[in-house]
């Protein structure tokens, strides 16, 4: 392709319009609002296009959605950065920040249309038809305020270098791996691919001296991750509001008690379903894996501005290893999306190179993202920004009152003078933009506010329980918090147990580094991390703190610990190689000793820390416990087939037998059983609300759910009672209880005196008569169509 050029006249030519070029050694890639509008209006007409031909003549495999992904992923998004004069950055930097401008972007068009467009008669409006006329509109806007560009260069060497088909390899070999384990019963594809995947950090750590493929490393081992086990099945969604979207064409913010705050459930994910075409349980297991593989992208691209791209990248890898995120995090909801926003804001501000507008719209934007996303996650942020901020303060402090240069003088007298950093001039102490009181009032009046308003109020009311409920135990119950409570949990597991004692380590890695810096900050003048970065570190770390204290049992450990993790995690690098320092020193001062037993340098304990992290993975992920123990690990997508099969309780509880046959009884129950009346179940039939709820909601919108556990010492059901069982109840004869995978066996002749009344040929529903049994009349048993 020749290069594009304007013409003699000085007037534009046609071909200059578009946005993409071929120079002799790199790939050119041009943004105005002009051609992104015309890219808006190629991209919405043959998606609507592509919809009439499937509605009317044949089907058209994979093009509408894949033309809808890319759409809406990042081309919104590029529009507002060209209307703020976004600077040249780098590709992966850019693309970021094009991905989350462009949710915010979806969002606030699908939540101004819902709340404007009802009134002027048009009741539907997330649907194709006004979603696409909303976005060219949005374009056609974006292109008339703009006078700016932004150019994107891709290196030829390196867009067709080996290294980069390679790890594109790395995604296509996880679906096929997971459609061949789950055709054949066979992981082994799965295996290979988990082992590569554990040794990427240990071989880049060792051998490369290059970073630019660091971004893609990052990129393809996320999609690996979230995408390994998920095949084309039945697929389950956890949320209600985006099927109560669909049903309604809009979204409704206080649809019901508890319902409708959140606006990443009501808007986003509903509109990610109707411009590519595909029910909405299929993008939220499909499509929202992509969406949740940039939020590593986003924490290496921050997290390479205070540290080496080699912390950078290790640091990711604690993320990525972290059982949550393969576990928690690949369908988003309301787990992920308010994280993938807390990355980006984390970016927004650690890019020094974006104007003063561009940066405060991002910081509002993304702030705005993690609001209005899920309201658990909106408070812990909110009392983070507060703890770092006092941080900041108090090392401002320590400075401004010459604090720290007492301390430092003293100091300087017993210890070398290379320990010594910068003078106290060349710190900088410069608040940072997501600390100072205006942009954390505005983002606690908007957390407050919004969930004040939607919902009914629901999603506010947790949040003064819970402060109430913390404070009860400090003082009345509770002796430790939720994530001493977990870590004293005995798992009979060896891959759980020693990944527990992992996630401890890292800890006080993270713990040390944070101390390390902050002591060589104000003792030493050395400024190895950046001071604001440091703070707002600290700010969030204080969570985890708070999770170990009898305040901490309203916090959700695993949820947290990500949350955490997305400024804290850095540190644990730093920690490494202080420790590494500090024995070293140590070393030295003993001086004989040190000959005998070298202490290992830092660039050695990294490669140590790319070695735990490998064995961090292969526990979390379950290749250690599929290979070598033989139970069950915190993920088991590489063991389902061998756990159905085995004959321990506990191992068996590990795996569904039937999931359509679980939200068939659910939706039974809440569309027959009468509200108040007894129906008892075990622990995990409990929680199967809160994962399938969207499904279940879907099944049974009008219905009322709600389960009493089965006790340690309960021998039977109470009279005029409901009974649920699930296969484990039946096959292993007894219920987990108290926890849900501590099963106890029960004399189930016993529980199932009563009348069977519903069977799916897996799930049973007995009711027991307040009268004798042998007067009842028998109720016909219902099961459902297609079902013995």
């Amino acid at each position: 392709m020749s290069e594009i050029t304007a013409l003699d006249d000085g007037l534009p030519s046609i071909a200059s319009a578009l946005p993409v070029r071929l120079d002799a050694d790199s790939l050119v890639v041009r943004f105005t609002g002009t051609n992104l509008l015309l890219v808006t209006v190629a991209f919405v007409g043959l998606i609507n296009g592509i919809s009439v031909v499937e509605t009317y003549v044949w089907s058209v495999p994979l093009l509408r959605e894949l033309l809808g992904i890319v759409f809406l992923t990042f081309v919104p998004g590029l529009i507002v950065l060209v209307v703020l004069g976004y600077p040249d950055e780098s590709v992966a930097t850019t693309a970021c920040f094009a991905f989350g401008l462009s949710l915010i972007s979806i969002m606030l068009v699908g939540a101004v249309a819902s709340i404007v467009l009802p009134e002027v008669g048009i009741a539907r409006v997330i649907e194709l038809p006004v979603l696409s006329l909303s976005y060219i509109g949005f374009a056609a806007l974006g292109a008339a305020v703009s006078d700016g560009d932004i150019t994107l260069v891709l290196e030829r060497d390196q867009f067709v270098s080996p290294v980069t088909l390679g790890l594109l390899l790395l995604p296509f070999l996880s679906v096929l791996g997971s459609v061949y384990y789950h055709q054949t019963g066979t992981n082994s594809i799965l295996l290979a691919l988990v082992l590569v995947i554990a040794l990427l950090p240990v071989c880049i750590v060792a051998f490369s001296d290059e970073s630019w493929y660091f971004p893609l490393v990052i990129w393809c081992v996320s999609l690996a991750l979230l995408y390994h086990g998920r095949v084309i099945q039945f697929y389950t969604f956890t949320q209600p509001l985006p099927q109560i979207t669909m049903e309604q064409g809009r979204w409704i913010p206080n649809y019901g008690a508890g319902v409708g705050s959140l606006l990443a459930n009501g808007v986003l994910f509903p509109s990610y379903a109707v411009v590519t075409g595909l029910p909405i349980e299929v993008e939220w297991n499909l499509v929202n894996p992509l969406l949740v593989s940039f939020l590593p992208v986003t924490l290496y691209e921050m997290f390479r501005r205070y540290f080496s791209p080699r912390a950078a990248l290790l640091s990711v890898f604690i993320f990525v290893s972290s059982y949550s995120f393969y576990v928690l995090y690949p369908t988003a909801g309301r787990a992920a999306t308010p994280v993938i926003f807390l990355a980006l804001l984390g970016l927004a501000f650690s890019t020094d190179r974006l104007s003063p507008r561009t940066q405060h719209v991002s910081l509002l934007a993304f702030g705005f993202g993690i609001a209005v996303s899920h309201y658990g996650t909106a408070y812990v942020v909110m009392f983070a920004l507060v703890v770092g901020a006092v941080a900041f303060k108090t090392l401002q402090l320590l400075f401004r009152f010459g604090i720290s240069t007492t301390i430092s003088e003293q100091v300087r007298r017993v210890a070398p003078a290379e320990w010594f950093g910068t003078s106290e001039a060349d710190l900088d102490l410069e608040t940072p933009s997501i600390l100072r009181p205006s942009f954390i009032g505005f983002y606690a009046a908007l957390a407050i506010s919004w969930y004040l308003y939607t919902a009914k109020g629901a999603k506010f009311a947790t949040l003064p329980r819970k402060v109430l409920d913390a404070m009860y135990g400090v003082l009345y119950t509770q002796v430790t918090g939720s994530a001493a409570t977990s870590f004293q949990q005995s798992y009979q597991a060896q891959a759980i147990t020693i990944s527990k004692y992992l996630y401890v380590v890292f800890g006080l890695l993270m713990a040390i580094g944070i101390a390390a810096t902050a002591i060589r900050l104000v003792v030493f003048r050395d400024q190895r991390v950046d001071p604001g970065f440091l703070a707002v570190g600290t700010g969030f770390f204080s969570m985890f703190i708070g999770s170990l204290l009898p305040s901490g049992n309203a916090f959700a450990v695993a949820r947290v610990m990500m949350i955490i993790f997305v400024f804290a995690v850095p540190f644990a690098v730093v920690g490494v190689r202080e420790l590494a320092g500090a024995g070293r020193w140590f070393g030295r001062r003993i001086g004989r000793l040190s000959r005998w037993v070298p202490w290992p340098s830092g660039s050695v304990a990294i490669h140590a820390l790319a070695v735990l992290l490998a064995v961090f993975l292969l526990l979390n992920i379950g290749f250690v416990s599929e290979t070598v123990t033989h139970d069950v690990a915190p993920s088991n997508s590489l063991s389902e087939h061998r756990l159905e099969q085995s004959e321990n309780p506990p191992l068996r509880l590990r795996t569904t037998k039937c999931v359509p046959c679980n939200i068939q009884s659910h939706a039974w129950v809440g569309n027959k059983i009468p509200p108040g009346e007894a129906t008892y179940a075990d622990i995990t039939v409990e929680n199967q609300l809160d994962f399938y709820r969207g499904s279940i909601t879907a099944a049974a919108p009008n219905g009322t759910f709600g389960y009493v556990p089965i006790q340690m010492n309960q021998t039977d059901v109470p009279s005029n009672s409901y009974l649920v069982l699930q296969p484990r109840n039946t096959d292993l004869g007894g219920f987990p209880i108290g926890y849900k995978f501590n099963f106890y066996r029960k004399n189930m002749s016993e529980f199932t005196d009563g009348n069977q009344i519903y069977t799916s040929g897996y799930n049973h529903i007995y009711h027991k008569p307040s009268f004798n049994r042998t007067n009842a009349s028998t109720r016909p048993t219902e099961t459902p169509a297609g079902r013995t």
